[in-house]
């Protein structure tokens, strides 16, 4: 059974494929070998850190980047690297994505309404929109289908 739980987590998907090899770009430009030290572990409290391999390639240590750690990232360099790369109003859709990320991530895969399904899925295409268009549109996709899923009563 398709629900909305499940639309938002294809959406966080979606967001993740097109995050992490945008951010490793980005994070390349500036710390060149050192990114996956410097960007990425760095920003991580010590247990987050210790899941993570501390080294390999880059299409290795892409695959470890899940949209908490990709949403961390781009908190943590803001001002530095990902301000000059998004409108100003991105950090904030960012910050409630990262939230509801964790929300829905500690609550397992119970529904949840479809306002607030339909709410996530915006942010998701509002953040990936200036990257990845067809991104986007597949958001948009996702949002479209949450009105033709049928909620048990």
């Amino acid at each position: 059974m398709t629900t909305h739980y499940l639309r938002v987590v294809e959406g966080l998907d979606i967001l993740d494929n097109v995050l992490a090899p945008f951010i490793v770009r980005v994070l390349r430009e500036h710390y060149d070998h050192d990114w996956w030290w410097h960007g990425v572990l760095g920003t991580l409290h010590p247990d987050q850190r210790r899941r993570l391999p501390h080294g390999g390639d880059t299409d290795h240590l892409i695959q470890w980047m899940d949209p908490a750690i990709c949403l961390n990232v781009i908190e943590h360099h803001w001002k530095d690297l990902f301000s000059r790369e998004f409108r100003p109003e991105t950090l904030s859709w960012v910050r409630e994505l990262h939230a509801t990320r964790n929300t829905i991530a500690h609550k397992g895969p119970a529904d949840i309404d479809q306002a607030y399904a339909r709410h996530t899925l915006d942010l998701v295409r509002k953040v990936v929109a200036p990257i990845d268009a067809s991104a986007a549109d597949r958001v948009m996709m996702l949002a479209a289908q949450l009105s033709r899923i049928e909620t048990p009563l």
